[in-house]
């Protein structure tokens, strides 16, 4: 997705990747924003971007990040000046005073999108489906190919015996 602000345009567009054996063999030395790429669908994605562009670009801000008046003024009706802060400095992963689209993302899955913490992290949620879903069809896959072994086994035993 592109947002055309006053002066530039910014691009906000995010990339959904399917899992693969090589991702799922490297899984845990992935980073959380490497990660992102397997667990997020691109319906999440667009509500994410819907999200970002309200809340951080709406104002016709010609910058493709979120400042904290910025985001203080969109959710002072939802939250004390003490929560956005703590959202804010969260979010702010690289602590240069801005958040970026990706930095939204990574900060959305620890918060709500008024700031509200998680109880759960939606991260560990969506990666625990998708890895456990690969599992499966890998381990299907699996007794597939071997249920076919065993089957031209079998069928080469019957022809030797003719």
């Amino acid at each position: 997705s592109s947002v055309t602000g006053n002066k530039t345009s910014c691009d906000i567009s995010f990339d959904t990747m399917q899992l693969d054996d090589l991702a799922f063999d490297h899984w845990k030395h992935l980073s959380l924003s490497e990660k992102a790429h397997y667990i997020l669908d691109k319906y999440q994605i667009g509500n994410l971007q819907s999200e970002f562009v309200a809340l951080c670009l709406s104002d016709g801000s010609p910058h493709c990040h979120c400042d904290f008046s910025t985001l203080h003024s969109k959710l002072a009706q939802f939250q004390t000046p003490k929560r956005i802060q703590y959202f804010f400095n969260t979010c702010d992963s690289n602590n240069d005073e801005k958040v970026t689209f990706m930095e939204y993302i990574l900060c959305r899955g620890f918060f709500d999108k008024v700031g509200n913490p998680s109880d759960v992290s939606e991260f560990d949620v969506l990666e625990n489906v998708v890895l456990g879903d690969y599992a499966l069809k890998r381990e299907r896959n699996l007794s597939i190919h071997l249920q076919s072994l065993l089957d031209d086994d079998n069928e080469e035993i019957e022809i030797s015996m003719e």
